[in-house]
């Protein structure tokens, strides 16, 4: 959906540019979004500088899971790190989140990779067992490890309550964590916006880390080394240098896709 919408976006201000006219009250006006869809009419920011695109930024995914349980992962990272915590000090990890991030969380014994990535159970025993998440977490085997599914019991999550839904945006409310210890007592950590977001943005040691784990799957270390400074050039580059980068292995990916299923 985000790659749709950000390919739309691109077409809308090339067209814009070109001279193309459309609706110039496309949300708010009479026939706009918000009388097709029946929805009250939300205050129109009198600065650009207001837009929440702008004052809020985007998010980029530190852990390749549900945004619900990020703030409560970095915490639980950084507490443990801060305090030379090691998984068998741990007696038991709460954490109390916002009620739509608890409710998006609901597999508390995920039975698939698909319901692992939005298990607070799984995702939170996973980072204080390994202190990351990484994409090779969410496969079959790797969400059977039974050392990961005996320390998801020692996993407690809360609902803040309804109120903690009144705000206007995603990171409202803090996400509350907590570990409790065996023999050093507790330690906690309030996390109000989660490491990705423009208040914490991700370091670009962070994000060269998620393109090459990423990249992986269909590249080599060469292919992906090679793809990724000239993507950091992508304004000086020419198309003829990237795409064959990315058609040789989507082609090897289709044969791949096609051997295993005729086996």
């Amino acid at each position: 959906h985000a790659g749709l919408a950000a390919r739309a976006g691109i077409t809308a201000a090339r067209l814009a540019s070109a001279g193309v006219n459309a609706n110039e009250e496309p949300f708010d006006g009479p026939w706009g979004f918000m009388s097709l869809h029946h929805s009250a009419m939300p205050e129109i920011p009198s600065r650009p500088d207001a837009l929440s695109i702008l004052k809020d930024g985007l998010a980029q995914k530190r852990w390749p899971c549900c945004a619900s349980a990020h703030r409560t992962l970095d915490a639980i990272q950084a507490l443990m790190t801060d305090n030379d915590i090691r998984p068998e000090d741990i007696e038991q990890i709460e954490t109390v989140i916002p009620d739509s991030n608890y409710r998006n969380l609901r597999f508390n014994s995920p039975a698939n990779e698909n319901e692992a990535r939005f298990s607070m159970t799984y995702t939170a025993a996973v980072i204080a067992l390994r202190q990351a998440i990484t994409l090779s977490d969410f496969s079959p085997g790797v969400i059977r490890d039974p050392v990961t599914r005996d320390f998801m019991t020692k996993i407690r999550m809360f609902s803040a309550g309804p109120q903690s839904d009144q705000g206007e945006g995603i990171w409202d409310d803090p996400a509350q964590t907590r570990i409790i210890t065996r023999t050093r007592g507790v330690f906690e950590q309030s996390v109000l916006h989660p490491v990705g977001t423009i208040h914490h943005p991700l370091s670009e040691a962070d994000l060269h880390q998620k393109f090459t784990e990423c990249a992986a799957f269909l590249l080599s270390d060469e292919q992906s080394a090679e793809l990724y400074n000239r993507l950091l050039n992508f304004e000086n580059e020419k198309i003829r240098h990237i795409a064959p980068l990315l058609r040789q292995r989507a082609a090897a990916s289709a044969s791949d896709i096609k051997t295993h299923s005729a086996i």
